[in-house]
């Protein structure tokens, strides 16, 4: 005759199970009597606990980027995306305009310090607009492998007047300053007292992980376009006076968003009484998916083939 005894004893998120089991002539003995050694064996499963709910047995391994990230959006309740201005683009007036802010970024091949500012746009989302992480989650989130690289990205950025930093405790609080660089304070550009144009960057630039794929010089062309809704007529070779960025890096910034599948381009013909066959050609660039979302403000100007925006 034989018997069988199995019983699981719970503790919390962790079980143990433990089966005992014997053969034996006539009625067999109590499981607490029968000698372990010759008669019982013992199937022991355990989860990876401590035993105690919600806890670990051992310090999980630091999240991804991509976890790092989620992290953060959820933390500042964004929905689609984050505003940029166009003014962190290009200053001045519509009959002369002047180079942003990010024409600095792209001369000293800075893309770290402007992955960190649009992370802290993206970050910061009620008045102050301020944010305190430590370093070593910015670092984390966009695959920076040196923590210190963070503090002096955050240094460089204080120097263009796009930030401003104070100690918080044994952390640093970054605040946002006008995206323009005149070291105003920063302001949604929404709700100030007069409407200003601004671009908008899906979420899918941090969740996609283009940040980590585009280079310097496609992330330059994708802002610019990310401000200026729908097609934009772009001569490259008025790209420096504009926006204070080479036609060389605008053309090779245009063929990585094209390589990717960001934006979209055909040609715009004018009449021109100077060009082989009367008639000039200019590249129409288009965003495309996630980044051609609607964004709600003013209406923007039409722009001519030339790209002069009326």
């Amino acid at each position: 005759m034989s018997w069988c005894v199995a019983y699981a004893v719970g503790c919390g998120t962790g079980v143990w199970l433990q089966l005992l089991v014997t053969r034996s002539h006539g009625n067999p003995a109590p499981p607490s009597r029968q000698p372990f050694s010759r008669h019982i064996g013992i199937i022991r499963l355990m989860k990876a606990t401590d035993g105690r709910r919600g806890r670990r047995a051992s310090k999980p391994a630091p999240p991804s980027s991509h976890e790092y990230l989620e992290r953060i959006i959820k933390k500042a309740q964004r929905k689609t995306g984050f505003p940029i201005r166009r003014s962190f683009v290009q200053t001045g007036t519509l009959q002369s305009p002047r180079p942003g802010p990010l024409a600095a970024f792209v001369k000293s091949k800075d893309p770290r310090a402007l992955d960190l500012f649009l992370l802290a746009v993206t970050a910061a989302t009620n008045e102050p607009y301020s944010v305190t992480f430590p370093a070593e989650t910015w670092a984390r989130a966009l695959t920076i492998k040196h923590f210190s690289v963070v503090s002096r990205a955050w240094s460089r950025l204080e120097d263009r007047k796009l930030i401003k930093r104070q100690r918080a405790g044994n952390r640093t609080r970054i605040t946002l300053l006008k995206e323009d660089g005149s070291g105003k304070p920063y302001t949604h550009p929404f709700k100030g007292t007069k409407s200003e144009h601004y671009g908008q960057l899906p979420l899918e630039y941090w969740l996609d992980n283009h940040f980590a794929e585009l280079d310097l010089p496609a992330k330059a062309m994708l802002l610019i376009l990310a401000t200026w809704r729908g097609e934009l007529s772009l001569p490259a070779e008025r790209v420096p006076t504009w926006y204070g960025i080479s036609a060389d890096s605008c053309e090779r910034g245009m063929a990585t968003l094209l390589k990717h599948g960001i934006i979209d381009k055909s040609k715009d013909w004018a009449p021109s009484l100077h060009a082989p066959g009367g008639w000039t050609a200019t590249n129409v660039y288009t965003l495309l998916g996630a980044f051609a979302r609607p964004v709600r403000q003013p209406k923007i100007l039409t722009l001519h083939a030339t790209g002069v925006p009326f």
